[in-house]
């Protein structure tokens, strides 16, 4: 006898035993989930016989209860193979059914089958393969090609989540499309990189011989605000890891060290596809991937310009856009921006409570091959903020577009007074909330 068998208790099965028998039925269980959305749900060879059956189900119910059963109830199994099955399958699915149909129409004999009946099951037939002609063309099958759909908008729009800000920078936004729909032809795109402004010397003290306090930047020039940074300094990865939206609460305790995100600078880029809603959502979807993927990587003074020669690229017949880039340096305040054909910004002043409009001037991008987009700075003190938007919460037919700016000015004046949270919602909701066009607003301000 072992040392701890004394602790073994009569009749009572053993750990190891219950635990191998329930990893052995989690096992089954997932191994025949995984059977039947894999194999089962996608395979014609497994779904025809089933839905088969389930029509010549039907077909029984309906002589055995003719008062309680319809033959229409055909139509559910054809709708089924319409949305789980290839074409090819749907058609011998059709047989299946018109042979049930005569087998029922037969049995009856004087009664037959209502003409209401038929026209119902063919009906939903030819609708069915309508739609499954469509999806040939893409080479999905059912309803597997708005599943990629799904999956690619929600991947690209996680790009327009802003990475975790220091707890005195703060981002709000709001994207809209016409008339409610899923795609947008505006879109936002957002990444933490390098700095671009070089962070102010700040002198160090140092003891002297003679013990007096002298700085170590004494005698020597102040650096000019806007010099370009000798050699940035790698960003550390902790900074921008986070997938978090920016208009979520942060918690300052969450920060251990301020200089991991104060150091970095912030892009964000607005951009305005042409078109709206379905019509320009095809074209966002690509532009966000790739405007995405530049952002971040490329030098910031050629992020437009990288952009504007991918589009060009394309060749689309309705292939330009307008688009601005702005630029944050998280420590300093010092911020610049870019316009390719895109709306001017608003800044609020906290100093004197009123809003400005600041542009920058550049063509539309995806029209001239050396296009330049000149840049507009300036510098957030606490208090302030940024307001970034797209056309479709200031232009309408028949309206001046200063009119529509000094309406958003006004509209900004009163409802971003007490708070900057949920304000680009509050925004739309009083200057467009409900229009024809596609409508995106970014906030971004400083504690």
């Amino acid at each position: 006898m072992t040392a701890d068998s004394g602790n073994e208790r009569p009749g009572r099965p053993k750990a190891p035993g219950r635990r191998r028998r329930r990893l052995a039925a989690r096992f089954g269980d997932g191994r025949i989930a995984r059977w039947l959305t894999d194999h089962a749900m996608a395979s014609d060879l497994y779904l025809l016989p089933a839905l088969g059956m389930v029509a010549a189900g039907f077909g029984m119910l309906t002589i055995a209860f003719p008062e309680a059963w319809t033959p229409a109830m055909l139509a559910l199994p054809v709708l089924a193979g319409g949305l789980l099955m290839k074409l090819r399958g749907q058609l011998l699915l059709l047989v299946i059914c018109i042979a049930v149909l005569m087998a029922v129409s037969w049995h009856r004999e004087r009664a037959g089958v209502a003409f209401g009946a038929a026209l119902a099951v063919f009906a939903t037939a030819a609708l069915v393969i309508l739609t499954s002609r469509s999806r040939l063309r893409l080479g999905v099958q059912g309803t597997r090609g708005e599943a990629m759909l799904l999956d690619l908008r929600e991947r690209l729009r996680a790009q327009g989540l802003v990475p975790r800000l220091p707890p005195d920078w703060h981002v709000d936004m709001s994207i809209r499309s016409a008339g409610g729909q899923s795609f947008a032809g505006d879109f936002l795109i957002a990444a933490l990189s390098h700095p671009v402004f070089p962070a102010p010397r700040r002198p160090q003290a140092t003891e002297s011989p003679v013990g007096s306090v002298q700085s170590s930047a004494a005698g020597s020039p102040a650096a000019p605000p806007f010099a370009p940074a000798p050699t940035p300094a790698p960003a550390p990865a902790s900074a921008s890891a986070s997938g978090e939206s920016a208009f979520a609460a942060t918690s300052p305790d969450a920060y251990t060290d301020d200089s991991l995100t104060q150091s970095q600078t912030l892009e964000l880029g607005l951009v305005d596809v042409s078109g709206k809603g379905l019509a320009a959502g095809t074209r966002a979807l690509l532009l966000s991937g790739a405007f995405g993927g530049l952002l971040g990587t490329v030098p910031s003074r050629d992020f437009l310009t990288s952009a504007n020669k991918y589009l060009l690229r394309q060749g689309w017949d309705e292939g330009f856009a307008t688009a601005v880039h702005l630029v944050v340096e998280l420590e300093t305040g010092h911020y610049r921006f870019h316009s390719a054909g895109h709306p001017p910004i608003a800044r609020l002043t906290a100093k004197t409570g009123r809003w400005s409009l600041e542009e920058a001037e550049g063509p539309l991008l995806g029209i001239l091959d050396d296009a330049e987009f000149p840049a507009t700075e300036g510098c957030l003190d606490r208090g302030d903020a940024l307001l970034l938007f797209t056309d479709g919460l200031v232009e309408r037919p028949g309206r001046d577009l200063d009119e529509g700016l000094d309406r958003l000015l006004g509209a900004a004046e009163t409802r971003l007074t007490a708070s900057f949270t949920g304000g680009a919602d509050r925004l739309i909701n009083e200057v467009a909330p409900n229009v024809n066009d596609d409508r995106a607003l970014v906030v971004v301000w400083r504690t």
